[in-house]
């Protein structure tokens, strides 16, 4: 379903580049990453809204000394596509107040073949959202069979 000249492109599933498993359900792909929101009551809002996906050319975090934290190109999606994916074996790749803070590293697996696929940020201080690490997943167009694809 590509629409020429509007925000959103196809639908399309992350897999894992490893393995093939789908690692989401069918989302959009938005044409930029949307401004992030400011904290709005107890936590920040969602970076993308359920259904949708786009590209972070910008790493999650950077410290005070402006190093990155977290990769860049980072496809980003909203944590409640992901499908049932596994936590990382080590437990501070979890750490964080409230939820997941991601400055540990991926924290989420493959549950196909266990390869460290994306950090799940959802802490009380952190922006909502799941980035899924680019060297490690594939785009690819949704099918029918696909999680959810009606």
């Amino acid at each position: 379903m590509r629409r020429a000249g509007d925000t959103l492109t196809g639908v399309d599933v992350l897999v894992c580049s490893a393995c093939g498993t789908a690692l989401t359900r069918p989302v959009q792909r938005l044409l930029q990453l949307p401004a992030r929101q400011p904290l709005a009551g107890p936590a920040y809002a969602a970076t993308v809204a359920p259904g949708q996906w786009a590209v972070d050319p910008e790493p999650a975090f950077r410290t005070g000394r402006g190093e990155p934290v977290g990769s860049g190109g980072c496809f980003v999606v909203h944590p409640d596509e992901l499908l049932a994916l596994p936590p990382h074996a080590d437990p501070r790749r979890s750490s964080g107040c409230c939820g997941r803070d991601g400055l540990d590293g991926p924290n989420v697996v493959c549950p196909g073949c266990g390869a460290a696929v994306a950090t799940v940020l959802d802490d009380c201080w952190t922006y909502r959202e799941a980035r899924l690490e680019p060297q490690l997943v594939t785009v690819r167009t949704a099918v029918a069979g696909d999680a959810d694809s009606g």
